[in-house]
């Protein structure tokens, strides 16, 4: 079985919305774009093994051709995703409804093996029809049926809606945000705000801390909290790290030469091909040295990464570029990211310290002194990540952090950076 997400999904979309374009010029009246989810494609073979997989498959595929409005319009969309060009003979939304209700009952149905008990695989559908909006593009016909199905899900698996401009309630920011992703990467409205890194004790600043941020043309200033679990979803999360990247370098270019740049980067942007490639080619656009560039994973993401991913960090780091490694609250984590040996330096997560008079405070300085003497015989730099007041920062001063950032010292700006 052809997994799904080992369709490319800006490739898909770039294929979808060209043809679907070309549609367009020559006659709209029933151009559509239906966007499916099926509820844990990608896990089929885990859970029946591959024969029965494959059979379940195919038949889902069948059903989806069948679907849509002619052969090869059918684009695998990230693990459990289907992109799909249809026509849709819909003169009103209720009959664009029936028509996107009856593709996700066709989809939910049970699939009869021999010999087995029928299997069900879940569905949601979001649909885009030309013929409900005023002169529509085809990206605004792809956005609009990723909108819906976002709509769609909201409610739960077996779920279709149909996209309409003008809703009875407000689309929700989360889905507005959902279906500008893509146009925002294009754009480049994906950028580095930076903060800084000081040294300790004395405050001196040693570096910038490079944290992702989505310009967004109508939301503002957008925070991965609010975009990084779709953009891992998506697959996006790749050009985003990249796009981060390029601005935070460019803006730390003409700093000093001992000033350091640390830029998160996703496992599956080091697990993608070429990484190492694209992280030199973005040094020399910048002019940033290698020895300047850290490159930080969060730490449940180390697991996530293959023999090949950590071969290319190697060489990186061969070339002078340092790892880091965020997020490490106990001295088990510490252990494990010593153990791999991918780490110039580890971020401590916050709170360093618990309020005033909290019983178990004592005892939280203690374990995390251990775990910065521990990294500090591995010769690992020990950051200590988001302090947010003197009484942390002095815990981190106290237990031998190396370097701080975090709120109290400066939060995220555009750049250009500090001053240093």
């Amino acid at each position: 079985m052809d997994a799904p997400g080992s369709g490319d999904r800006l490739a898909a979309r770039d294929r979808v919305t060209a043809r679907v374009a070309a549609e367009l010029a020559d006659d709209p009246t029933t151009v559509g774009v239906a966007r499916v989810d099926l509820d844990r494609y990608s896990r089929l073979t885990e859970w029946f093994g591959p024969k029965v997989a494959t059979a379940v498959a195919d038949v889902l595929m069948q059903r989806l051709r069948a679907a849509a409005s002619g052969p090869n319009r059918v684009e695998p969309y990230g693990e459990d995703g289907f992109l799909l060009e249809v026509a849709v003979p819909a003169a009103d939304n209720e009959a664009a409804s029936a028509w996107a209700w009856d593709l996700m009952e066709s989809l939910s149905a049970p699939v009869a093996l021999a010999d087995l008990p029928p299997v069900s695989v879940g569905s949601c559908v979001g649909l885009a029809v030309a013929a409900l909006l005023d002169r529509p593009t085809a990206a605004d016909l792809v956005g609009g049926a990723e909108i819906a199905l976002e709509q769609a899900a909201a409610h739960g698996m077996r779920r279709a809606a149909v996209f309409d401009p003008e809703p009875a309630q407000p689309v929700g920011r989360r889905a507005t945000l959902f279906a500008d992703m893509y146009p925002g990467v294009l754009a480049g409205e994906f950028v580095a705000h930076l903060e800084p890194q000081v040294s300790l004790p004395d405050r001196a600043v040693v570096g910038a801390h490079a944290v992702g941020r989505w310009e967004h043309p109508v939301h503002g200033v957008v925070g991965p909290e609010e975009y990084e679990d779709e953009a891992v979803r998506s697959g996006l999360v790749r050009d985003i790290d990249d796009l981060v990247l390029r601005s935070a370098c460019r803006a730390v270019a003409d700093l000093p030469e001992g000033v350091a740049l640390t830029v998160g980067v996703s496992p599956a942007a080091v697990s993608a091909p070429r990484f190492g490639e694209r992280v030199q080619r973005v040094l020399a656009d910048s002019g940033l040295a290698a020895r300047q560039l850290v490159l930080a994973l969060p730490v449940e993401g180390l697991v996530d990464l293959d023999d090949r991913a950590v071969e290319r960090l190697s060489g990186l780091r061969a070339l002078g570029v340092r790892a880091c490694v965020d997020g490490i609250d106990s001295a088990d984590a510490l252990a494990v990211v010593i153990g791999r040996g991918l780490a110039d330096a580890v971020a401590l997560r916050r709170p360093l310290a618990l309020p005033d008079g909290d019983p178990r405070d004592v005892g939280r300085a203690a374990v995390i002194a251990a775990a910065v003497e521990s990294a500090h015989a591995a010769g690992i730099l020990v950051v200590a990540d988001g302090v947010a007041s003197e009484r942390e920062l002095a815990r981190a001063v106290e237990v031998g952090c190396d370097q701080a950032r975090g709120p109290l010292l400066g939060p995220p700006a555009p750049p250009p950076p500090l001053p240093v």
